[in-house]
């Protein structure tokens, strides 16, 4: 039983900080959005938290389509 208890405590407090997580981002995202930041903005909060080499793979796999279509776009204006 006491393995069991243990179990339930530790869930529980598990969800309490999930839930105090994402009450956190939504004010982060909130104030965010209130800044209107733009790309480079974005890129260096990415930077500054070292997610940025993340997101870019995040990215290229959601759109594949769009970073093929921009890489032909640099590579026809020789910039690549």
């Amino acid at each position: 039983m006491a393995g069991r208890s243990s179990a339930i405590i530790f869930i529980q407090v598990k969800i309490k900080r999930m839930t105090y997580y994402k009450s956190k981002l939504e004010e982060i995202i909130n104030e965010l959005v209130e800044f209107e930041l733009d790309g480079e903005d974005t890129q260096y909060i990415l930077e500054q938290i070292g997610m940025d080499v993340q997101m870019a793979i995040q990215l290229t796999n959601k759109y594949p389509s769009v970073v093929q279509e921009h890489l032909n776009e640099l590579k026809s204006e020789g910039l690549i």
